[in-house]
């Protein structure tokens, strides 16, 4: 009885150090050096992400639709894309960002590369002018940490990291921010 109580503790605290670990980060996953020229709005509406609570094998980190929809919201704060992130699902311009797919490799690596694919979808007055798939990945590499599911957050956070800073380049080259003439405006 003694040993059974030993192996259910021992159990209890790798689940619960599991739980602790497996969720990225926001501050993380935020892009803290983009930046534009030309904002796009004044302000603009994000509404919550989806599919980060998709299913992934036990153990494996996730992102969280709140975790990421954070990060999304402080990134386009930064880069200076609008003045302020909106409460009201009526303005003008909103976006939404649906996680794809997360690939997580197989544990025994000694560097993860993870994969996060997600939709953006940006849209003024009800008129998408956005809409496409941004593939990136993120690396935890063994000599930053040695523990294997911190590593694995690590790439999961930096994938997510990249997946934000590489839609914010695509949608600054698509409506072309930087080059002085706004194409849109409020």
């Amino acid at each position: 009885m003694k040993h059974m109580k030993k192996i259910i503790f021992y159990f209890s605290a790798i689940y619960l150090n599991l739980n602790c670990v497996t969720s990225a980060g926001v501050t993380e996953m935020i892009v803290w050096d983009s930046g534009t020229n030309k904002k796009v709005a004044d302000r603009i509406y994000i509404s919550d992400s989806t599919g980060g609570e998709m299913t992934v094998p036990w153990g494996s980190p996730t992102i969280t639709d709140r975790n990421f929809t954070n990060a999304l919201k402080e990134s386009i704060v930064y880069s200076g894309l609008c003045e302020s992130i909106s409460i009201s699902m009526n303005e003008d311009w909103t976006l939404s960002a649906a996680i794809m797919k997360l690939e997580n490799p197989s544990f025994g690596a000694t560097d993860f590369t993870h994969k996060l694919t997600v939709r953006y979808i940006l849209k003024n007055k009800g008129t998408s002018v956005f809409n496409e798939l941004i593939e990136a990945q993120g690396i935890g590499k063994y000599s930053d940490q040695r523990v294997a599911l911190y590593r694995a957050q690590m790439a999961t956070e930096a994938a997510a990291q990249e997946n934000i800073r590489k839609f914010l380049a695509e949608l600054e080259r698509r409506l072309n921010l930087k080059s002085g003439k706004p194409k849109l405006g409020k």
